[in-house]
């Protein structure tokens, strides 16, 4: 089986390639920008390195948000458009429950996978080894923090690209955190095999961005 995930939902992108549960070829960049430029070349490239064309991937995976509106829309709509061309099945994926769950399975602590929602919100997701104990959503940090009341703070841990906005927030309220543990496309990818496993698979046409709030010009139209 070959596998192909891409995640731009927040300002890491990055692909990956997986024969059956072998990593074959990654590609990542963390700069936050013109992820529509860089991302089709890095998968041409990294194709042709692994020496496999676009009609031998077998499914096509992506994160589907929570995170930026515009990095969302375009891996979205690059995997639907793969999965079209090639007639192949897709595979959507919560980018912040990929991320908390890839973290968690090497933790024995919470895994908050965080992203910034703006107004001072964030996206989050919470992974403790393979449970979900915080379904995604969108929570003000206060409210997050309410919701850990229950867990020593030094079982918590932090992570995703909302870290490096809120450092010093979640610092001060005790809690640990790792500013490089990000969402990727072999985070995606793993759950993706998961995903595949047990037939939650779809068509290109079903393959739908995970939007939790309206775009920022959404808003700015009230």
């Amino acid at each position: 089986m070959n596998l192909l995930a891409v995640d731009t939902s927040s300002k890491a992108a990055s692909v990956v390639l997986y024969k059956d549960s072998l990593l074959m070829g990654e590609c990542l960049y963390n700069h936050g920008k013109n992820h529509s430029v860089y991302i089709a070349p890095m998968i041409e490239k990294m194709l042709e390195a692994c020496d496999l064309s676009f009609n031998q991937i077998d499914y096509f995976a992506c994160g589907v948000g929570p995170g930026s509106f515009t990095g969302v829309r375009i891996g979205v709509a690059m995997i639907k458009t793969f999965g079209m061309v090639e007639d192949k099945p897709c595979v959507g994926v919560d980018s912040l429950y990929a991320l908390a769950a890839a973290k968690a399975a090497g933790e024995e602590k919470l895994v908050i996978a965080i992203e910034d929602a703006r107004r001072n919100r964030v996206f989050a997701c919470g992974v403790k080894c393979e449970t979900t104990v915080i379904e995604t959503g969108v929570f003000p940090l206060e409210e997050l923090y309410g919701l850990l009341c229950a867990y020593n703070k030094d079982d918590v841990l932090f992570v995703g690209g909302g870290t490096r906005i809120y450092k010093d927030d979640i610092l001060s309220h005790g809690y640990s955190l790792d500013m490089n543990a990000l969402i990727t496309g072999r985070a995606i990818a793993l759950a993706a095999m998961e995903y595949i496993k047990e037939g939650k698979t779809c068509d290109c046409c079903s393959l739908l961005p995970k939007y939790l709030l309206k775009s920022q010009a959404e808003q700015s139209k009230k």
